[in-house]
């Protein structure tokens, strides 16, 4: 791993949460929260529409950005894992909404024999609320 890009950002990296992909997620995990399903309901809630499942966060804050990060971490992709990762949500995010995701590298350091990266980052909404904060961490055997 390159320990030189210590504090170097990365991004934005955009996703649009379509409502194809919500029905495709939900039929997926069965997971059938009347928040995500129920127009109707959802109307009713405090969120005032349907909301995408937070879990849904792996796409778009992990997802194919990750492979940004592996590259500027310089990463053998043979040797890599993903370790870890959480999230803090901070917003509902509405179906058909583009968000950016924007990851800053904290730290790269040694342990054990074994390299580590930590990423934190944040996914933005289209008014630049930010929906998601979090932290994600690689190694390298």
């Amino acid at each position: 791993m390159d320990k030189d890009v210590v504090g170097k950002e990365i991004g934005p990296f955009s996703y649009v949460t379509w409502e194809r992909k919500i029905r495709q997620f939900v039929e997926a995990t069965e997971d059938k929260n009347p928040l995500y399903v129920d127009e109707e309901f959802a109307r009713r809630s405090k969120h005032k529409g349907n909301i995408v499942p937070p879990a849904m966060a792996n796409a778009y804050f992990v997802g194919m950005p990750i492979w940004s990060v592996i590259e500027v971490c310089k990463i053998d992709r043979a040797r890599g894992l993903h370790a870890e990762q959480e999230y803090e949500f901070i917003k509902p995010v509405k179906p058909c909404t583009l968000l950016s995701t924007y990851y800053k590298i904290v730290d790269i350091y040694e342990k054990k024999g074994l390299n580590f990266a930590i990423i934190e980052g944040v996914t933005k909404d289209e008014e630049g609320d930010i929906v998601v904060k979090g932290k994600i961490t690689l190694i390298e055997r």
